[in-house]
């Protein structure tokens, strides 16, 4: 019972957090001036109070120096995710966004092998081009788009994954140097350096002295600090009790579902067959996965 409600704690924390994206790029539109700052400001205090947590919990905070490098690459694919995914919500329908963020999953899968020297099975190369299939479904024309998306949003929302796939890759560095070891002071250093790296995006770009409307951020900037917050939570204590070939499976294809419920009963939009069936692709591609 214990583990299906964490499950679920972690389905809404997950659309808590793309609703909160998503709120953010409504009221500034996508602004590239204010999206940094917004950046900065939430991870620097969720990375914060993951610091706290980490030193109350282990009574020290001593990350390795591969937890440290690894954290700052990280950091970085992080904060230039989050502005990317600030301007493709802005510019792209809610779903296809969401969809476009949850195929950065098969990159670490990729990765691993190559870098790290580790296998790479049969139904992980079958899962890996069925969640490629996607992006040429969702190249495909359809009738009665409520809102289609440009060739413009359509690479940003690939830089976006591909960006987003890398903090992945960099996750899973860090974890095979350091048997799954430091995970709280790897997630902390990774949202501070976020942070630092976000901020300094703003203070180096051309234009960013002007007055930064703080009350278009600080709701969604909330937001996502308990959304992501309690999702790393409810997700670290799931790792220890079912197994990932589960528990991913479940979170992505359940996340989907949810995103789909909201797109069009919050942001009105239309869904159709390329949608299902990009769902569906991207549910068994992550169970493939898991072998």
């Amino acid at each position: 019972m214990m583990v299906v409600l964490m499950l679920i704690g972690v389905l809404i924390c997950n659309q808590g957090a793309v609703v909160s994206y998503k709120t953010f790029s409504t009221v500034s539109d996508g602004n590239q001036r204010v999206a940094p700052i917004f950046m900065a400001f939430w991870t620097g205090m969720l990375g914060s109070l993951i610091t706290i947590t980490s030193v109350i919990i282990n009574r020290s905070y001593n990350p390795s120096m591969v937890t440290l490098i690894a954290a700052l690459v990280g950091g970085l694919g992080f904060a230039a995710a989050g502005i990317l995914s600030i301007k493709v919500m802005a510019t792209g329908p809610f779903i296809w966004s969401v969809l476009m963020m949850s195929l950065a999953s098969f990159l670490p899968v990729l990765y691993a092998p190559v870098f790290l020297g580790e296998l790479i099975s049969l139904p992980q190369i079958v899962g890996v081009l069925l969640i490629l299939t996607i992006l040429l479904i969702m190249n495909i024309k359809q009738k009665d788009d409520s809102r289609p998306f440009t060739p413009q949003w359509m690479v940003l929302a690939v830089i976006g994954m591909l960006v987003n796939g890398s903090v992945l890759c960099a996750q899973k560095t860090q974890s095979h140097f350091t048997n799954g070891g430091e995970l709280l002071e790897l997630l902390s250093l990774m949202f501070l350096s976020a942070s630092f790296f976000a901020g300094m995006y703003f203070l180096l770009t051309p234009g960013t002295k002007k007055k930064i409307p703080f009350r278009t951020f600080l709701s969604p900037a909330f937001g996502l600090v308990g959304s992501i917050g309690f999702y790393n939570v409810f997700s670290m204590t799931l790792m220890g009790q079912i197994s990932a070939a589960v528990q991913f499976p479940i979170i992505v294809g359940g996340g989907i579902v949810l995103s789909a419920c909201i797109s069009v009963l919050l942001y009105k939009e239309h869904t159709g067959w390329r949608l299902y069936l990009s769902a569906i692709l991207l549910t068994a591609g992550v169970i493939l996965l898991g072998y």
